[in-house]
C-alpha cells in the first residue's frame, strides 16, 4: 500500500479542524469547519476534489438556489449516489440540528424537516439504503439516541433498543452502515429483511480541557441490526425497535494481538464489504496515524 501526498495550491481549503468529507463518485466533498481553537466556524463554502484529474486542485462548488448551511464545525455529512446531507455541529455560540442537502444535480441547496433530537456537535451521521441515520453526539452530556431519516418520504423514525444490552451514551464516534440481511432478532418478525450498523469507538466523557485535551473514549463495537420497513414494524410507542449485540475484535493471526486502541476524532468507512478504520485521538491526547481492516464476515 503506498501514499500520495498531494501538495497545497492556492485553491486548497485553508487548514481547518472540525470538518467533514464525504465522496460520490470520482469526487471528494468538503464542508464546514474551524481554523483554530476558537469556536468561530469557517465560511460555508462546499468544496470539490477530482480524484480523477491530473491537476489536483481542488474547486468552490457553487450553488445555483437555496440557502446556504450556517457556518459550523464538528458537524456530520453523509452522501448518496446524487445528494450531500450535512447534519447538526457548532456554530459560534451552541449547538445546531437542523438538515440540509445539497443536489449535484440541480445545485440546490434545501433545508429538510428537523430531526427529533435535541441540538448537538460530534454526531455520527450514514447513508445507506434511501435512510440517514444519525446516532449519540453531545448536547452537553453524550447522547446515545438514533434515528432515521426516510428521503423517500421526508419522515424521522426514532427508534428503541430491544433491551438493556445497548451501546453507551458517546460522540465523536462513528456508524458505518453494512450489507442487509434477514434478520434473527425477536424484536421483529424472522422473515423481516433488516438493515445493519457497525458503533464504533468514541468518547463517553468529554476531557475537563474541552477540545484541547482527551476525554474517556470508548474501546468497543456494536452491531445494531433494525427492520427495513419503518411502518409496519414500529412498537405500541411508534418507535422502531433495534436490536444491539456487542461485537468481540479478534487480531489476525499476522497482527501479534494488536488491535485499535479506544479512541474518538476518527474516520470510518465501509470498503468491499468490511470496514476500515483510521487516525483519531487516544485517550493519552496523542494523534493517531494508524489504519486497520475490519471484517465483518
Amino acid at each position: 500500500m503506498s501514499v500520495k501526498v498531494i501538495s497545497p495550491s492556492e485553491t486548497t481549503p485553508s487548514p481547518r479542524v472540525g470538518a467533514t468529507m464525504s465522496a460520490i463518485g470520482n469526487r471528494l466533498y468538503l464542508f464546514g469547519g474551524r481554523g483554530g481553537k476558537e469556536m468561530t466556524p469557517l465560511q460555508s463554502h462546499l468544496y470539490s476534489f477530482d480524484t480523477e484529474k491530473a491537476t489536483t486542485t481542488w474547486q468552490v462548488v457553487e450553488a445555483k438556489s437555496g440557502k446556504l448551511p450556517a457556518p459550523r464545525s464538528f458537524h456530520a455529512m453523509a452522501a448518496s449516489d446524487s445528494d450531500i446531507y450535512v447534519f447538526g455541529g457548532c456554530p459560534t455560540k451552541g449547538r445546531l440540528n437542523d438538515l440540509h442537502k445539497f443536489s449535484l444535480s440541480s445545485g440546490a441547496w434545501s433545508v429538510l424537516p428537523t430531526p427529533p433530537i435535541t441540538p448537538r456537535g460530534g454526531a455520527a451521521m450514514a447513508y445507506h439504503g434511501n435512510r440517514l441515520y444519525i446516532h449519540g453526539g453531545f448536547t452537553g452530556k453524550e447522547e446515545s439516541d438514533l434515528v432515521i431519516y426516510d428521503t423517500t418520504t421526508g419522515e424521522w423514525v426514532q427508534t428503541l433498543p430491544s433491551s438493556a444490552n445497548a451501546p453507551g451514551a458517546r460522540s465523536v464516534h462513528a456508524i458505518v452502515p453494512l450489507a442487509s440481511s434477514s434478520s434473527s432478532s425477536s424484536s421483529f418478525s424472522n422473515s423481516a429483511e433488516s438493515d445493519r450498523l457497525l458503533v464504533l469507538f468514541g468518547e463517553g466523557n468529554p476531557s475537563h480541557l474541552g477540545h484541547e485535551g482527551a476525554g474517556e473514549f470508548w474501546g468497543d463495537v456494536w452491531m445494531a441490526t433494525l427492520p427495513k420497513s419503518s411502518s409496519s414494524l414500529k412498537g405500541e410507542d411508534g418507535r422502531l425497535p433495534v436490536h444491539y449485540e456487542k461485537v468481540t475484535l479478534e487480531a489476525a493471526e499476522s497482527a501479534q494481538d494488536n488491535l485499535p486502541c479506544p479512541r474518538g476524532w476518527f474516520q470510518a468507512l465501509p470498503w468491499n464489504g468490511n470496514v476500515v478504520l483510521s487516525g483519531g485521538l487516544a485517550a493519552n491526547n496523542t494523534r493517531l496515524n494508524d489504519m486497520y481492516l475490519l471484517s465483518t464476515a
